[in-house]
């Protein structure tokens, strides 16, 4: 009987499954969604054993019985499945192969160099670890001012700790002819002109924060938005950003203003370079036009002291 076969292979996938579980309880910062999901698939597995074991047992009940069974468990995967399949094979922000590590045990569904680990990210100790760990006393020391070189060139861009990522998006309009602005009413670069977007929250996806802060901004929803382009900021106050920047061909809901944002359409001939922060000029036409872009910047608070922009259609430019 095929109900007999299937029986030793659906019990080593439960087994799988929970040992996989087991394993993501030591990254629950990281893969909270993810550890939810396997429960989710091992519950679906463990329905199907059941009514598998079920006509294995009795005598005389045909395999196609499995199909009604097998059926439940599809319909079942289908409605979950956004929480029970979450899990990607690739960077959603650079497109990178991910290790089996990220694919597993981080909800970003990001590489390393995407979405770089912070102290949280480390698993906790265990009960008795705890307990038989004393507490160390150590004097409080002063952190030490960041110091912020003035060029791009003087700065190990791989191994600096960004203070926070962010997104912002420009979607055009039906005629592909004007592009969506916000004069900015709070935050970093209040009282320019900018596109609507804002930090990344902690679990968030660069994808989901882009459709969040359109919707909370100017009450847009981006469709299909597209990244074009990877930006990197350091001020010489020390904090820096990371910004992805993506574009829209076309949107859904009605235009609004917010306590953070007054949206406009603005011609893509006539953007207001002189209202907006100085590296917009550099790149914007570029990621607007289909070219993407990968940029590196030193501010002193508005004014720009030093850049390296790469494109796919040319070499690196570092400007002093």
């Amino acid at each position: 009987m095929i109900a007999e076969k299937l029986t030793d292979p659906i019990f080593w996938v439960l087994l799988a499954g929970a040992l996989l579980n087991i394993m993501q309880r030591k990254y629950h910062k990281t893969c909270k969604n993810k550890r939810i999901s396997t429960l989710i698939i091992i519950i679906l597995v463990f329905v199907f054993y059941v009514i598998d074991v079920l006509v294995a047992a009795k005598e005389g009940l045909p395999d196609y019985l499995l199909i009604p069974g097998a059926a439940i468990v599809i319909i079942a995967a289908i409605i979950l499945r956004k929480k029970a399949f979450p899990y990607k094979l690739k960077c959603q922000s650079c497109g990178k192969t991910l290790s089996f590590d990220r694919i597993m045990y981080h909800d970003s569904n990001m590489c390393a160099e995407c979405d770089p680990p912070n102290e949280e990210d480390t698993p906790e100790e265990g009960f008795l670890q705890k307990m038989m760990k004393k507490p160390e006393e150590q004097p409080k020391q002063e952190e030490e001012p960041v110091v912020v070189p003035d060029t791009v060139e003087e700065v190990d861009w791989d191994s600096w700790k960004f203070t926070e990522q962010a997104v912002i998006c420009y979607i055009k309009d039906e005629n592909k002819k004007q592009v969506l602005l916000i004069h900015k009413k709070t935050g970093l670069g209040k009282g320019k002109v900018n596109a609507p977007g804002g930090r990344i929250e902690p679990g968030e996806m660069p994808i989901e924060a882009v459709v969040r802060e359109c919707q909370e901004e100017v009450g847009l929803t981006p469709v299909n938005p597209e990244i074009f382009g990877d930006l990197f900021f350091i001020f010489k106050n020390g904090y820096s950003l990371r910004g992805f920047v993506y574009t829209a061909e076309a949107y859904e809901g009605e235009l609004t203003e917010s306590d953070e944002a007054e949206p406009f359409w603005c011609e893509r001939d006539r953007l207001p370079f002189d209202k907006m922060w100085a590296d917009d000029a550099l790149w914007l036409d570029k990621a607007l036009n289909g070219i993407k872009i990968s940029g590196h910047f030193i501010f002193d608070e508005d004014e720009m002291l030093s850049y390296q922009l790469d494109t796919d259609e040319d070499q690196s430019t570092p400007v002093e």
